[in-house]
């Protein structure tokens, strides 16, 4: 009876010492290795008169099934948000490239995408990428329509740079 009962904890060890070993995700790994570990003891103590080594064996597989899967939705969900940040930074990249490279015509308003463009190629005035107000220092895009600051009581005229 003892020799089984020290199998079946023997087997389990191995068997979560093989499962950390794998070398799958964190919340996979750690699921896995708890559930082997409950499964075990509980499989031991339900087989009643039956090989307790056997009971820990079937309870640690079961439990090391269950506890990966679980393990493993958390670590999906992990690898999801992770994902999204990266995405959300590129976006974030790609905006500010694209704002760097689109000019503004000061004199006419049109928007001038020409790689290393100096003056507007209709009317010959200068380019800016933002308007703002020298009172609040409040900052525009040229496609905005203002000419004036609208958050100024006196009628301050943007200016481009």
């Amino acid at each position: 009876m003892e020799k089984n009962i020290s199998s079946g904890v023997i087997a389990t060890c191995l068997l979560t010492a093989v499962i950390i070993m794998a070398g799958c995700g964190k919340d996979e790994t750690a699921g896995g290795a708890a559930g082997a570990a409950s499964g075990a003891m509980l499989g031991a103590a339900v087989s009643g008169r039956h090989s307790k080594g056997e009971g820990a064996l079937v309870g640690g597989v079961i439990g090391n099934y269950i506890g990966r899967t679980l393990g493993c939705s958390s670590d999906n969900k992990r690898e999801q948000s992770k994902h999204k940040k990266e995405v959300a930074e590129l976006k974030t990249q790609n905006r500010n490239l694209q704002r760097q490279l689109t000019k503004w015509c000061g004199d006419c308003n049109r928007q001038v995408r020409m790689k290393g463009a100096r003056s507007c190629p209709d009317c010959g005035g200068s380019l800016i990428q933002e308007k703002f107000c020298e009172r609040c220092k409040t900052v525009f895009t040229p496609d905005s329509g203002y000419r004036y600051c609208p958050y100024c009581s006196v009628r301050a005229a943007l200016k481009g740079r």
